[in-house]
């Protein structure tokens, strides 16, 4: 984690040939011809209450019912997965204002983050801000830094380990979660702080630690304290149930964001030879993107139009509902103006890629 006083990189936004303007008059014109809110609709919350249930409901099963190991086993698996579904599903898009037109509605939803066991907050600032702003430019998007674990960018430091990264890695990314919700979010606020992201927003900054506090203490309580009070299962029990169910989640939600950004096909860029960046910032995003899987109707439902990564990166604050008939009006759209458009057919085919790329970023930089 880059722990360094933020310093922004400036996009020159030489869009000569009018992308952006011409692009985004089409996507408003798409809504106005439909009629339709660019926030979500029956759709999102439809999908909420079965997520939320998905989650719910196994999770009462396994405290108020004696049930078989293999069927406790099985309702592991299906907690693990609505966790990821509503990271990507409901929580993604209230955080980025998409989910409603009523910024009360967002708030209350983006807090979902808090209920399983992650920071609003921090969220908001490694995603939204760094992330969404600074995609696959080394120094800045902390998507792209783990610190020498394994390596993304062919900017980053090469240790003689990342040789052996494609193998590897996969376990990292199903211990994602576990780190984010023990570790990670306590570290993380605090170089927040250092990096003067709490007062460039203008937030008490005391009010979130106490938020974090608060929220842990809801989530470790009723993962471990009500188990313990309520059902007979031992504390190694629980404790490898809890483990079991953010592996599912954490291969989840690690393979599925590293497919938009570190495949074959994307750019990189490294903050210490590009202060400025020369190309608008939407341009950018298109270069620095990919989308896998456009037709699968499943994956397009559960990881909330993550699928559709270009489309949600430069119209972010628009619901994921409405990606795949926008991915349309993107694709022609860069065509016409000769700039690449990303994807994979499958996600079987964008997984290879990453692990192509892991393997290559494993051993050299960009040759």
């Amino acid at each position: 984690m880059n722990t360094e006083q933020f310093v922004p990189i400036r996009f020159k936004n030489k869009d000569k040939s009018q992308f952006s303007r011409i692009l985004r008059k089409r996507v408003n014109q798409y809504f106005k011809e439909k009629g339709i809110s660019k926030k979500g609709d029956f759709r999102m919350y439809l999908k909420t209450i079965i997520l939320t249930l998905s989650f719910v409901i196994p999770y009462l099963a396994l405290i108020l019912i004696d049930i078989p190991t293999w069927v406790a086993f099985l309702l592991l698996v299906i907690i693990g997965l609505a966790y990821a579904g509503i990271g990507m599903a409901v929580m993604h898009d209230a955080n980025h204002g998409a989910y409603s037109k009523n910024r009360k509605v967002n708030h209350f939803f983006g807090y979902a983050a808090n209920f399983i066991g992650a920071n609003r907050y921090n969220w908001k600032i490694q995603h939204n801000v760094l992330h969404h702003t600074y995609t696959n430019i080394h120094g800045m998007d902390e998507d792209i830094e783990n610190g020498n674990l394994f390596r993304l960018s062919p900017y980053s430091e090469l240790r003689w380990y990342h040789k052996f990264q494609h193998l590897y890695v996969w376990f990292l990314y199903s211990v994602n979660t576990l780190f984010w919700v023990t570790l990670k979010d306590f570290t993380q606020i605090a170089h927040i702080k250092h990096r003067g992201f709490a007062a460039k927003k203008n937030i008490n900054f005391n009010t979130e630690v106490i938020i974090l506090v608060i929220s842990k203490l809801f989530y470790f309580g009723y993962m471990f304290v009500i188990p313990l009070i309520f059902t007979s299962y031992s504390f190694g029990a629980i404790l490898l149930a809890f483990v079991f169910t953010h592996l599912i989640s954490g291969i989840v939600l690690g393979i599925t964001f590293q497919l938009a950004h570190v495949v074959e096909k994307t750019q990189y860029l490294n903050k210490q030879e590009n202060q400025e960046i020369d190309r608008s910032w939407s341009i950018h995003e298109v270069c620095t993107t990919s989308d896998f899987a456009e037709k699968s109707k499943l994956l397009n439902w559960y990881l909330g139009g993550l699928n559709f990564q270009i489309v949600h990166h430069l119209f972010p604050s628009i619901c994921h509902v409405h990606y795949k008939n926008l991915s349309v009006i993107v694709k022609k759209t860069a065509q016409e103006f000769d700039l690449p458009y990303n994807e994979y057919k499958t996600m079987g085919k964008a997984i290879h890629s990453h692990y192509r790329i892991l393997k290559k970023f494993g051993k050299a930089g960009m040759e």
